[in-house]
């Protein structure tokens, strides 16, 4: 475009006074190849605008893509640890359920695994704390009932001897 400009503006100082026809005639055809060369530019940079507005619109839709994407694995993560939180949460409540019906039958075993560091976590505990007080109450009762039995029992002896001295007199 600069040498259609150039050409142009070669022509154009003496297009006020009267000049030959070629020197008109040469200005108008600098004047259409200026004109075709600016429509030129002008549709190039059109193209040029509608290319970077696809890519524009192109990234735009690849971000929302990707964005979302990301929202739903996020989402899906978050869902995945709540769902092992609750699984583990309502499991070591049931284990803590099924110790202390057992404890109520009974059972002086092994004391329950406390993983935890919470609530639930402190009623395992206390269901330990609560089954070896019961251990230790029942050894101590039994104590006491063989205590008894051997008093009565030499409760007995002592009648017996004194049934066997008093018939031997």
């Amino acid at each position: 475009i600069a040498s259609t400009v150039r050409r142009f503006e070669r022509y154009l100082p003496g297009a006020g006074e009267e000049q030959e026809r070629d020197r008109l005639i040469a200005l108008r055809d600098s004047g259409l190849q200026f004109a075709e060369d600016l429509h030129k530019i002008e549709t190039r940079l059109q193209s040029q605008n509608d290319q970077l507005s696809k890519d524009y619109f192109s990234l735009a839709r690849n971000f929302t893509v990707i964005l979302a994407l990301a929202f739903l694995l996020g989402l899906a993560i978050f869902g995945s640890g709540v769902m092992v939180f609750f699984f583990r949460f309502a499991s070591d409540i049931k284990s803590a359920e099924a110790r202390a019906v057992e404890i109520i039958k009974g059972y002086r075993g092994k004391p329950l695994d406390v993983t935890r560091h919470d609530e639930v976590g402190s009623l395992m505990e206390d269901l330990n704390r609560m089954q070896l007080e019961l251990h230790h109450r029942e050894r101590q009762q039994d104590i006491s009932h063989q205590h008894r039995f051997y008093r009565e029992k030499m409760a007995a002896v002592g009648q017996l001897a004194s049934g066997i001295a008093h018939e031997v007199k």
